[in-house]
């Protein structure tokens, strides 16, 4: 059932002040955690990345064709590495609140991509209108309940029927910025979205060992029986 549309302007006020402040685009100071060369943003980008590729593998998912749409796209790393596993750049759109982060994507390219400011509560698309809809830590930010379903809502509806959602997000968090997403609350957003696929990615151990060894990060990361402070999901949209 829809829940009554509100525009939750206080809240998305809050979520571009915490954006700017504490995840600015990286600058020239490589030991901001995210600066793409620190080794920390390194290492998370890199096993996330060889996670993907997994799944798409053991799906058989091909990219060539797909339309898609990354919301929270920031400087659009994700579709970015999209194009380079295969899509079709002019099929690839990225949405974010923040202006500067979507200035940074254009300026690195590929042209052909396609981005756009955009408040998730709006999503300037048509019904069922693409293959393939991202949302990559975006929902442990919000704190509003009804804005966290009013978007889900929305990406609900620009996902075609037989088409995907593709979820990574924290499900273990000690951040005073974010806040874990469980199990049981993406089945509560998504009703009409069912799992293809999950797996639970990186240790809580990166942040003090990436920049020592690599290595070790990727042997802890193989042991379940360490906590895992994400979520990597692929859930299928139900016609009807």
């Amino acid at each position: 059932m829809l829940v009554p549309f509100m525009e939750h302007s206080d809240e998305i006020e809050r979520l571009r002040q915490l954006y700017t402040s504490h995840y600015p685009p990286a600058g020239n100071d490589i030991n901001y955690i995210w600066h793409p060369r620190n080794p920390i943003s390194i290492y998370y980008r890199q096993a996330q990345e060889r996670s993907l590729v997994s799944m798409f593998n053991s799906l058989g998912l091909e990219l060539e064709d797909l339309r898609v749409l990354d919301v929270g796209c920031g400087s659009g790393s994700l579709v970015r590495f999209l194009s380079s596993l295969g899509g079709n750049p002019s099929l690839l759109y990225g949405v974010d609140l923040i202006p500067e982060r979507l200035i940074a994507a254009q300026r690195i390219g590929p042209k052909a991509l396609n981005y756009s400011v955009c408040n998730a509560q709006f999503l300037p698309f048509e019904n069922a209108s693409f293959d393939l809809s991202c949302l990559f830590t975006v929902f442990s930010s919000i704190v509003d309940h009804g804005l966290r379903v009013h978007i889900a809502q929305e990406v609900t509806r620009i996902i075609k029927d037989g088409g995907y959602l593709l979820w990574y997000d924290m499900c273990y968090s000690k951040s005073i910025n974010t806040r874990a997403i469980y199990t049981s609350e993406i089945e509560t957003l998504f009703p009409n979205l069912k799992p293809v696929y999950r797996k639970k990615i990186h240790t809580s151990w990166i942040s003090r060992l990436a920049k020592k060894s690599f290595l070790i990060c990727d042997m802890l990361d193989q042991l379940p029986i360490l906590r895992k402070t994400h979520n990597l999901y692929l859930l299928k949209k139900i016609a009807g």
